[in-house]
């Protein structure tokens, strides 16, 4: 079990790399492939279980709101709502990695 979280964490980083990389077009990538999205989605599944961030429907409304604001912009109604939930997630694990 301890492998599989040092795992999850070790793709959730390297995730987070990749879109210090090059911002625009890994944000592209979350838009028009789910392999990267699922990828951070079990991360973001991680970190809620663990506690080390806010589930998106156990936060304040405004930080919902921002959040869902931000992948709309990358999404640019392309994605169905599910979907963009879930770049709104990958998005909150992104910059989780990234303030740490």
């Amino acid at each position: 079990m301890i492998a599989a979280k040092n795992d999850m964490f070790y793709l959730g980083r390297k995730q987070a790399q990749m879109f210090l990389t090059n911002n625009v077009t890994y944000c592209e990538l979350l838009v028009t492939c789910s392999c990267p999205r699922q990828i951070l989605l079990m991360a973001y599944n991680r970190l809620v279980r663990l506690r080390k961030i806010t589930a998106l429907e156990d936060m304040l409304y405004e930080d919902q709101k921002m959040a869902g604001e931000t992948a709309k912009d990358f999404v640019k109604g392309r994605l169905p709502r599910k979907e963009l939930k879930e770049v709104v997630k990958a998005l909150l694990v992104i910059e989780y990695f990234l303030n740490l």
